[in-house]
């Protein structure tokens, strides 16, 4: 019995939130190429935001339909996916954890511009959404290569306790792939190392238990972890990272330049990154339910 993971959610739904700026083709390539795999369907929504200010050249409601139909026809005639499309009104913060919900969405799939000028320090647009919805999140940039396979799969490993909760969905993929996961540890000199050998035991306790592949690379203690994973990733050829974020983050995590979490899903390297937020452990003791689960 497997417990305290983030369990795929059983849906035939991927929903994917399109800005209708470059980003939009790289974002839905990759929806639609795991909509195919996974032999499911896409529904893009774009979220206008009355009064707001848009980064799309597109602005009137007839403009912004029109291309999600152009795209939608594009990519149902490349990947042979049924694609439907919506565009709602209102904060993209919270629309699209509404949507996502009302879909019941089993992935959501969205493109980052990265994090510059004051995001650096109140949190890029893509964290504050991920941390709105309750499902997770694939996240890439303009540069993002769209791949068949997840061949290489890296999971960071740390001290929080957080670290254990993705295991469902490496396994997911893995298996469905016949992936590698790569599991990167940085050990720490202090009173939590016994959390990361502890995470990091379990975590191959259970990949092992599923006959699925993998690596352990240790990082030096004097690195930066941030710089470590995503210069693994590239040497690596890693086809996504796979972290948790926390729906509390310190503001000194902030000050610092932004939490591990947002520097990750920011990478500018063209990894694409899976993202699950965390939950609470005694929530889920207590019988929570919704994509939080036992196998």
């Amino acid at each position: 019995m497997k417990r305290n993971i983030i369990k795929p959610i059983e849906s035939d739904v991927i929903l994917v939130a399109l800005d209708l700026t470059d980003l939009s083709d790289v974002t839905l390539s990759h929806a639609a190429k795991l909509a195919s795999l996974f032999q499911k369907k896409v529904h893009l929504v774009n979220i206008y935001e009355k009064g707001g200010k848009s980064t799309s050249k597109f602005n009137s409601i007839d403009e912004r339909t029109n291309e999600l139909k152009r795209l939608a026809e594009k990519y149902i005639a490349v990947e042979k996916v049924e694609i439907e499309y919506s565009i709602r009104e209102g904060s993209i913060y919270e629309t699209i954890a509404d949507v996502a919900k009302t879909l019941n969405a089993s992935l959501i799939v969205m493109g980052t511009h990265g994090v510059t000028g004051m995001q650096k320090l109140m949190g890029s647009k893509a964290l504050k959404v991920i941390t709105s919805a309750d499902r997770p999140f694939v996240v890439m940039d303009k540069t993002a290569a769209v791949c068949d396979e997840y061949k290489n799969i890296l999971l960071p490993v740390d001290y929080a306790f957080e670290s254990k909760q993705k295991i469902a969905w490496a396994l997911e993929l893995a298996k469905r792939f016949d992936s590698v996961c790569h599991l990167l540890v940085k050990h720490e000199k202090n009173e939590f190392d016994k959390n990361v050998v502890n995470n990091l035991r379990y975590l191959e306790r259970e990949l092992k238990s599923e006959g699925v592949d993998y690596k352990v690379h240790d990082v030096d203690a004097s690195a930066d972890f941030t710089d470590a994973t995503i210069q693994y990733a590239l040497d690596n050829k890693v086809d996504m990272i796979m972290v948790m974020v926390s729906l509390e983050t310190t503001f000194t995590a902030w000050l610092n330049g932004g939490p591990y979490e947002q520097k990750i899903v920011a990478n500018g390297k063209g990894i694409p990154v899976m993202v699950l937020n965390s939950f609470d452990p005694m929530l889920f003791s207590a019988g929570a339910t919704g994509i939080l689960g036992s196998h």
